[in-house]
């Protein structure tokens, strides 16, 4: 999940970390035949200026 906002007139992008728990990613929704395969770390490559941040809880942690 890449999160895109404006701060100022700067945008702002960012690449949650729990993508990288997948070998494969589908960007902007889809399925393996109507989507491309991209390794988290080609997604992220694919948006310079990019971070990755910690936003969200796994399923896993959210029992605990």
């Amino acid at each position: 999940e890449i999160s895109l906002g404006l701060v100022g007139s700067e945008m702002c992008k960012e690449t949650d970390e729990s993508l990288r728990r997948f070998d494969v990613v589908y960007p902007a929704c889809g399925s393996s035949n109507s989507a491309i395969a991209l390794a988290p770390d080609e997604l992220a490559a694919c948006t310079p200026g990019s971070t990755w941040v910690d936003v969200c809880k796994l399923p896993e942690e959210a029992v605990a």
